[in-house]
């Protein structure tokens, strides 16, 4: 007996779409580029590849790693002036709404 068919990326955003994830077309690109060395536009994944793929896109937050790099920097640069606390992780609400709006 045959599995399910296999699935073109073309329908990747929909499918996740109707799981409640709304990922941006550059941020699925680089998952498969850099996780599955997929680059191909015309690429198949199966549904075990999807399911990789769903697991990557949950890990990343929805964000392509130049992004996660400048939300790492505007959260350290906040950092250094908290008023936190001693941790080096915490930040209060007044300064995590500052890394956001500079975030955009």
């Amino acid at each position: 007996q045959q599995g399910p068919p296999p699935i073109h990326i073309d329908h990747v955003d929909s499918i996740m779409a109707k799981m409640g994830y709304y990922a941006s077309f550059e941020v699925v690109q680089e998952i498969l580029a850099t996780k599955f060395s997929i680059d191909s536009e015309d690429a198949l994944l199966s549904v075990s590849e999807m399911n990789d793929l769903l697991r990557a896109y949950r890990a990343c937050e929805g964000f392509t790693d130049r992004d996660l790099e400048e939300l790492r920097d505007a959260f350290k640069q906040e950092q250094a002036v908290s008023v936190a606390g001693s941790s080096d992780e915490e930040l209060d609400a007044l300064e995590c709404g500052r890394v956001l709006r500079w975030f955009g």
